[in-house]
């Protein structure tokens, strides 16, 4: 014989509540209840680690002090080495020489002009540079000047711009070159600076 009571959680009615407590879920981790206080830590002095080290007798001159590092403002020169000027440069000096050669697509004249008459006299190296970019630099300007005449030339406007393309590629060069300490001297330039 069936039983005419329909079976529990189905769709012809809810499930009545049970006479048992629900099983709780244990807690997730980091949230249970918080952990059972102790005697509070002795106090008192820390614990000995020994006796303090003696200061000994300081590095040899050109050896760094203390786990390797060099003291700041005293390390060496670790830019590439020039033999133009016989020694490694400092970064300064790479920066200044590679600005004077770009400033062929900003400052035109004025920043090799500027840059020989400040750091020139600081560095052989920035000074050779800046009067390298500067001679090219009169130079890019003069063969400019003479195609403006020649503009009613069709001649005139595509060598305009084979000459500053041509700028702009040999000043590249010069500002790698002088980025890797190397001694650059333009292939087509009037030396009216020297």
């Amino acid at each position: 014989m069936t039983d005419p009571t329909p079976p529990q959680g189905t769709a012809e009615g809810p499930s009545p509540p049970s006479d048992s407590a629900p099983v709780p879920y244990p807690p997730p981790p980091g949230f249970g209840p918080p952990p059972p206080s102790g005697p509070p830590p002795p106090s008192g002095p820390p614990p000995a680690y020994g006796p303090p080290l003696p200061y000994g007798p300081p590095p040899p001159y050109g050896q760094p002090a203390g786990y390797g590092h060099q003291v700041p403002g005293y390390a060496p020169p670790t830019g590439p080495f020039s033999p133009l000027v016989g020694r490694r440069l400092v970064s300064d000096e790479t920066t200044w020489s590679l600005l004077s050669h770009l400033s062929i697509f900003a400052l035109g004249l004025i920043a090799p002009l500027i840059i020989m008459m400040t750091k020139g006299n600081e560095s052989p190296y920035i000074r050779h540079h800046a009067v390298e970019a500067l001679n090219f630099h009169l130079t890019i300007m003069i063969a400019s000047l003479v195609c403006i005449p020649l503009f009613f030339v069709i001649i005139g406007i595509p060598l305009f711009f084979v000459v500053i393309i041509g700028g702009y590629v040999l000043g590249i060069m010069a500002a790698v070159a002088a980025n890797r300490g190397e001694p650059y001297r333009y292939p087509i330039s009037i030396r009216v600076v020297k």
